[in-house]
């Protein structure tokens, strides 16, 4: 929830608390990102170490820099500082990272200096306030100083995604995670020079008691007690302001949910931080106290700094998981429990009566819904920032508040029925109705009429809610009153047509559309390359690796090479990637590392007839297999094999060809059978380990297809078949669960479900004459029709494009211009839901709050489906032979 930002030191102030002290110390400053960094030309960096941490508050920033900085000019180090209050907000907000709430100053010390200089820090400090830093032990227990092990200078290696994770080293050449976490990490090869300090000439002395900080963070909730009565069952949810705990009140035996609220984290311009905001509930809830639906105070106690309510238990179950694992409200008659006018009745009759009692709540959302787990009977939670009086507090939650809520306006009874429509909404959808943050078309009712379809019985009256004009919103909410009073809703004026989605009046229209849309992605995705080539993004712990397929270069890249305009620049990203890649430690796989990294820089090389590209691409992705221990599409033998074809066909390279039969080789010796025999089909997870494309066998079975078409390849087929009928036999009850009414949106995705599935069995079919196997592909491609509108993302991974794909898969085996309609259907569904004008649509990735320019995840992948979409028989990027 984005918090206030106003106050604080500007970045003037902060620059000239350090500009004499610095200049007169020879240091040298300057701005990177967020931070003014100060560097003793003197000082050799260690690559890691123990840093130590200053923590602030906006308020006590510039005097934290006067205390300190004397101590730590008297060293050789280097340090850097928060560059402004404003940025110091957003770092102590609970939108971050909990790892890194409080760190307005690090401070990089040679081991013989830092205890000293953590100590004397702690000392000039005594007294200042600041947020608790929950990665590192406290120096001492009234200065805001710590310290922790880390990286003083970034050193990456990649994880299991292929993704790059700061590290460390330890001393046998092995990497571990280096960045911050919850709690404190103890490297196993170096002691804590806090707790036993070598003093020079005498025996190492142990740290007094009082100086010593038990780690926190997790710990085993089973025996911990809070306030001395409530025994805490189970973490629900954590963040930078606290954790929400189920526990059991052993005074009475009954089950109470507590939150914490951490000291300094969300401090507004007031100085109110999570503290204040837990307050304001407490206020409010007494409020209320007595009212069904709500929950009432049982506690209310402190911890330190740390202050924590205690109320009763409401239900285990939240609208937003309720529709996830349940399904979608209906309009009436709809299935037990599942009726959406009673829902918007129920919560419309709650609203009313939480009004009544003068609380606006305005943080009305499908996470602060709980159902009664004996009546399912809908319940509002949270009111941390619900106004009774006073100055209101400011906050909001993206996708489910007003645009004026956003701006910090007043609060209104409207504004609450807005975000009663957009719960709503997501009920009937499993969607919120908006997503790009910031975007100045975020709030666009037609958009949403798009999207909402006509679903749910109350379509107009959810729009009407939705509506930027409050008297709309009002005669919505007096809609919903006539429905609970009288059995019928009164009507909502509405300029919205919700009987069906909006169709382009004509074909023309349609592709204007399709066309418009992909000129800006080619932009988009322009942007983001050079965005990329310039490291903009390249910071922080874990960043998406630069360089694969699927969230890096090589994925980009390769569009970009199909756009005429976008050569050159795939050229240079060609070169780039080539450089970069040379800076990291390698990983055979397709989607994740060298072999996709090859088959991109070895098809730019081939397309734009670069001799030296091609030199560059020859040497990588030549693994030694038997160091490889997966068998999947994503990071396993499957990709390996698969882009080495990519390579064959691209180079007539022979010891191509002989990597894949190596590949092949090893996974005929491999057991076909699913390792969960047979797997639980409404589980979408274990569907993707056994059966899905990215990493189970229908990865597996399209690999072996492609290498069956070799010189060699004959001597795959019957086991190809053998899997393939293991793949048709596991189908049916699969397609089964993805047309329940408690189906996953996942279940239609193209990694981990029916798309990705029937792509590869489609391809069988048709290569291997079995038109039982065909007739499975078309049920699947019809319960991903019926998904494709609750897809949260956009994208080719997990989202709408990877499933508007397969149905253009289907019109290249079948001819069927039925599948050529469902695909634009999919176009609909992912312009509707873009952000940006209409001419210029921009596709939120799967955060669903920004956009990006990767493959799997981002506009690329996007970019790539419209484009095939333009041209239906043109070959499917990286399922294909490369054609340019």
């Amino acid at each position: 929830m984005p918090i206030d930002t106003a106050l604080g030191p500007e970045e003037d102030a902060v620059r000239a608390e350090l500009a004499e002290p610095v200049a007169g110390h020879s240091r040298v400053h300057y701005p990177n990102g967020m931070w003014l960094v100060v560097e003793d030309p003197a000082f050799r960096l260690p690559p890691q170490g123990w840093k130590i941490h200053l923590a602030a508050r906006p308020a006590t920033l510039l005097e934290t820099l006067r205390r300190s900085l004397p101590a730590v000019l008297s060293v050789p180090c280097h340090f850097k500082v928060i560059r402004s209050g404003r940025l110091l907000r957003d770092l102590n907000s609970s939108n971050n990272h909990p790892g890194s709430i409080g760190k307005a100053v690090t401070v990089y010390a040679g081991e013989r200096d830092v205890v000293g200089l953590a100590r004397r820090l702690a000392a000039d400090l005594a007294g200042l306030e600041g947020p608790r830093v929950y990665s590192d032990r406290r120096v001492a227990p009234d200065a805001p100083v710590y310290y922790r092990y880390g990286p003083f200078r970034a050193a990456y290696d990649d994880n299991d995604d292929g993704d790059l994770e700061l590290v460390v080293t330890g001393p046998d050449g092995r990497t571990l995670p280096g960045a911050a976490g919850e709690s404190f990490w103890q490297p196993p090869w170096t002691p804590d020079p806090f707790v036993t300090v070598a003093v020079r000439g005498q025996e190492p002395q142990p740290v007094r008691e009082a100086e010593r900080v038990v780690p926190e963070g997790d710990v085993d909730v089973a025996v911990v007690m809070l306030g001395g009565r409530y025994r805490v069952v189970r973490a629900l949810t954590r963040n930078g302001k606290g954790i929400v705990y189920r526990a059991v009140d052993t005074t009475g035996n009954r089950e109470v949910i507590i939150k914490e609220a951490r000291a300094f984290v969300n401090e507004d311009s007031r100085g109110r931080d999570s503290r204040a905001r837990l307050r304001n509930e407490r206020y409010v809830l007494e409020k209320l106290r007595g009212l069904d639906g709500v929950p009432a105070v049982v506690d209310h106690f402190r911890h330190d700094d740390r202050e924590y309510l205690a109320i009763t238990d409401m239900g285990a179950l939240a609208l937003g998981r309720d529709v996830a694992e349940n399904g979608l409200y209906t309009a009436d008659p709809a299935p037990c429990g599942r009726s959406l006018p009673r829902l918007a009745a129920a919560l419309a009759e709650l609203l009313d009566q939480v009004h009544e009692r003068g609380v606006l709540v305005r943080d009305i959302s499908p996470t602060n819904i709980v159902l009664d787990s004996a009546t399912g009977r809908p319940c509002l939670v949270d009111f941390e920032i619900s106004h009774a009086e006073g100055p209101q507090i400011f906050g909001w939650t993206p996708g489910y508040s007003p645009p004026e809520q956003e701006r910090d306006e007043p609060a209104t009874v409207e504004a609450d029925y807005y975000s009663l429509g957009a719960t709503l909404f997501y009920a009937a959808t499993g969607l919120p109705p908006t997503w790009l943050t910031d975007d100045p078309h975020n709030h666009d009712i037609e958009r949403a009429a798009a999207l909402l379809d006509g679903r749910g019985g109350i379509s107009d009256t959810i729009l009407g809610l939705l509506a930027a004009d409050p008297a709309q919103r009002q005669m919505a909410a007096d809609a919903l009153r006539s429905r609970r009073l009288f059995g019928e809703p009164a009507p909502v004026p509405s300029s919205h047509a919700c009987s069906s989605a909006p169709e382009p009046s004509a074909a023309g229209e349609r592709t204007g559309r399709l066309n418009a849309a992909i000129e800006h992605s080619i932009t988009e995705v322009s942007r983001y390359t050079v965005r990329l080539m310039t490291g903009a993004d390249l910071t922080g712990g874990v960043v998406a690796s630069p360089v694969n397929i699927y969230r890096g270069s090589a994925g980009m890249g390769m569009e970009l090479l199909h756009h005429g305009p976008t050569r050159d620049l795939a050229r240079a990203l060609a070169y780039w990637t080539n450089g970069l890649r040379t800076l990291r430690r390698g990983r055979p796989a397709f989607y994740t590392g060298d072999t996709g990294i090859a088959v991109f820089v070895t098809a730019a090389g081939v397309a734009l007839n670069d001799d030296v590209l091609m030199s560059l691409a020859a040497p990588m992705a030549r693994p030694v297999l038997s160091r490889v221990t997966g068998d999947d599409q994503h990071n396993g033998l499957a990709g390996i094999g698969t882009g080495q074809l990519l390579l064959w066909r691209l180079t007539d390279d022979a010891d191509r060809l002989d990597l894949a039969s190596g590949c092949a080789e090893r996974l005929l010796t491999s057991d076909p059978v699913p390792t969960e025999e047979p797997p639980d089909y409404a589980d979408c997870g274990q569907v993707s380990r056994t059966l899905g494309f990215s990493h189970g066998l229908a990865g597996i079975v399209h690999f072996l297809l492609a290498y069956r078409t070799t010189a060699e390849g004959h001597t795959v087929e019957p086991a190809l078949r053998k899997r393939c009928d293991l793949l048709a036999q596991h189908l049916v009850p699969l397609i089964d669960a993805a047309r329940s009414p408690s189906a996953k949106p996942m279940h239609a995705s193209f990694c981990q479900g029916l798309a990705g599935i029937g792509a590869a069995l489609l391809r069988a079919a048709h290569e291997l004459g079995e038109d039982g196997h065909l007739e499975l592909t078309l049920d699947a491609a019809a319960a991903c029709r019926d998904l494709a509108p609750r897809m949260y993302a956009l994208t080719q991974c997990c989202g709408l494009a990877g499933i508007g794909e397969f149905f253009l898969d289907l019109v290249q085996v079948t001819g069927d211009r039925t599948h050529l309609s469902q695909a634009h259907r999919v176009a609909d569904l992912i312009i509707n839901r873009a952000g940006g004008p209409a001419d210029a649509p921009v596709f939120p990735d799967t955060s669903l709050h920004g956009s990006s320019g990767s493959w799997s995840t981002g506009t690329a992948g996007v970019l790539s489906f419209l484009r095939r979409l333009r041209d239906p028989g043109s070959p499917r990027l990286w399922l294909d032979p490369v054609a340019l």
